[in-house]
C-alpha cells in the first residue's frame, strides 16, 4: 500500500477526489485551507502572499499510484495557467 499526499491549490481538490474515486480508492481524506511555502512560493493566505492550499491524503494499492498520477498531471494541464500540485508517496502499513 501506498501513502499519496496530493497538495494542490483549492480549486483543484475536487478533481484530485474524483480521480482518487474514479481509480479505486477506497477512503480520503481532506485538509482545507492550509498554508504554507514551497517550490510554487508562499501560500500563507494574507494579502502580501495570497492562496492556500488542500490536501487529500489516501491510502491505496501500489499498482494505482502511476495512473493516478498521470490523471492529476493531465487534469492540470489541462488549466491555461497549471494551478499548483504535487503527488507525494510513502509505503505505508496498516496497524490498526
Amino acid at each position: 500500500m501506498k501513502l499519496l499526499a496530493i497538495v494542490c491549490g483549492a480549486g483543484l481538490d475536487d478533481e484530485v477526489i474524483e480521480i482518487l474515486k474514479s481509480s479505486g480508492a477506497r477512503g480520503y481524506t481532506h485538509l482545507e485551507n492550509c498554508t504554507g511555502e514551497g517550490r510554487t512560493g508562499p501560500h500563507m493566505d494574507t494579502a502580501v502572499w495570497p492562496g492556500q492550499h488542500h490536501i487529500v491524503l489516501s491510502c491505496v494499492e501500489e499498482g494505482i499510484v502511476p495512473g493516478v498520477v498521470e490523471r492529476i498531471r493531465e487534469t492540470c494541464a489541462a488549466y491555461q495557467l497549471a494551478p499548483p500540485c504535487r503527488v507525494f508517496a510513502w509505503d505505508a502499513d496498516m496497524l490498526l
